[in-house]
């Protein structure tokens, strides 16, 4: 059934797969984060919402006058927040849910695109790219004792090698080689930074840079919109 779902899918964003790899992972972020921007808008109760938060607000500046002078009272004017503090998770919970399951369904078909496997025969392959690329190209692979080789050139020598944790470009697109057995190499697409990350020496893989675009993009659209949260 996923692989089904992929292939639709993969059918529906035909265009965007033949971005580059960081405008096609900023392109699906943009798409989510509007579905989840019109879901909030259209299931969220706007003015309770605000009423609650308005209140809260007035509860929290009376409790910290009192903090000082009655720090019993403060504490009853804090008791007081709660239950509308569980009423402003209730009215966030159904956009959440909602909003949840689209993104539990555009995420296995992003991972599935970004993250590509070569079969192996004898310790060779050919890894055919069809993704981030307008023109699919095909490039030979061969497993060595403590690298994968890439690209052959007319007299059959491997121009480029990586190791495991390792990156490489194949076509127009940085690929990390994530692993490698004897049957199958495992490749996973990556962003390079025009600068150092700790921790991301060889750059951001496909969650790590959803996860950057959509954090933005949620807020940006939250604006446009006019949702409460």
């Amino acid at each position: 059934m996923i692989g089904v779902f992929d292939s639709v899918l993969c059918a529906i964003f035909s265009p965007l797969l033949a971005l580059p790899f960081p405008l096609f992972i900023l392109s699906m972020a943009a798409i989510v984060s509007l579905i989840n921007a019109l879901t909030y808008k259209l299931l969220l109760d706007h003015e309770k919402m605000r009423s609650c938060k308005k209140r809260i607000k007035e509860l929290q500046e009376r409790a910290q006058k009192l903090q000082k002078e009655n720090p019993e009272r403060a504490e009853e004017v804090m008791k007081e927040m709660f239950p509308l503090m569980n009423q402003q998770m209730m009215l966030s919970l159904k956009p959440m849910l909602v909003s949840t399951v689209f993104i539990l369904l555009f995420l296995p078909f992003i991972s599935h695109v970004s993250m590509q496997s070569v079969e192996l025969k004898n310790g060779k392959g050919v890894f055919e790219i069809g993704v981030f690329t307008k023109e699919r190209t095909e490039i030979p692979v061969r497993v060595e004792n403590d690298s994968v080789a890439f690209d052959m050139d007319k007299d059959g020598v491997f121009e480029k090698r990586a190791k495991i944790g390792e990156t490489v470009r194949l076509g127009s697109t940085l690929w990390r080689v994530n692993g490698a057995e004897r049957e199958r190499v495992y490749l996973g697409a990556v962003v390079k930074l025009p600068f150092p990350v700790p921790f991301f020496s060889y750059g951001f893989g496909w969650l790590m840079w959803y996860i950057v675009c959509s954090t933005f993009l949620i807020y940006l659209f939250r604006r446009i919109f006019g949702i409460e949260y």
